[in-house]
């Protein structure tokens, strides 16, 4: 089985068709969308992967502009309730293929920390939360500016989860998801999990071709055995 998470930057607007042909010709059983809207331009993104035999998940009560996350799969999957986060349209969860699959999208600078802490009180062997957290470790996934709740990160991704590509790819490895203005680099498209989900994980890598043309962020692949 196959999932690839995709930040589609500030809900796609004219890239949306290029942006569900890529998605569509991937054909990952899962796909989770970051920056999302629920708006004109979502609904078209909704209704090519319906087309396509995926069902979708996300928050129907989030304004036209405001960016998310959605979850589509191919497999049977049924919604799981997330409550008490400080910002309810970063997180949406589904049960699927014996996985709490979480779709992730953090907000910015400090409003992050409440998901952080929501995302440790979900913590369990089956868990993997997977997207775009906005934030990495600022010795490796960081060039120039440094990450708000980073802390938080790592002690998610290292203690509490596990970090499924420095699992496959090296402690060590540097590689990095999308780039400022000043063209520094930054890890911040990740999928952490729970010890089970680990050991179903087969390979994790992204995807570069996405960016600077589809959308600004690399696509992130994970694949895992059934």
């Amino acid at each position: 089985m196959k999932l690839l998470s995709l930040n589609i930057r500030q809900g796609g607007g004219t890239r949306i068709a290029s942006i569900s042909d890529y998605l569509v010709t991937q054909d990952r059983d899962a796909v989770v969308i970051s920056e999302f809207r629920c708006n004109a331009v979502g609904h078209k993104l909704i209704a090519t992967l319906r087309q396509a035999g995926y069902s979708h998940f996300h928050h129907t009560n989030t304004e036209p502009r405001q960016n998310t996350v959605m979850v589509a799969t191919k497999l049977p999957s049924t919604p799981i309730a997330i409550t008490g986060c400080t910002n309810d349209w970063s997180l949406v969860g589904v049960a699927w293929a014996g996985i709490q699959l979480v779709g992730v999208y953090f907000p910015q600078r400090k409003d992050k920390a409440g998901v952080f802490d929501t995302l440790e009180a979900m913590a369990s062997s089956t868990l993997l939360a997977i997207g775009d957290f906005n934030t990495g470790s600022n010795t490796l996934d960081a060039e120039g500016a440094k990450f708000h709740c980073a802390d938080q990160f790592v002690r998610l991704a290292n203690e509490t989860l596990n970090d499924l590509w420095r699992t496959h790819n090296g402690q060590q490895a540097l590689e990095f998801t999308w780039y400022s203005r000043a063209d520094n680099g930054f890890r911040i498209d990740h999928a952490l999990a729970g010890t089970e989900t680990t050991s179903r994980c087969m390979a994790s890598y992204y995807d570069h071709s996405t960016r600077n043309t589809l959308t600004d962020h690399s696509a992130l692949i994970v694949e895992l055995c059934q």
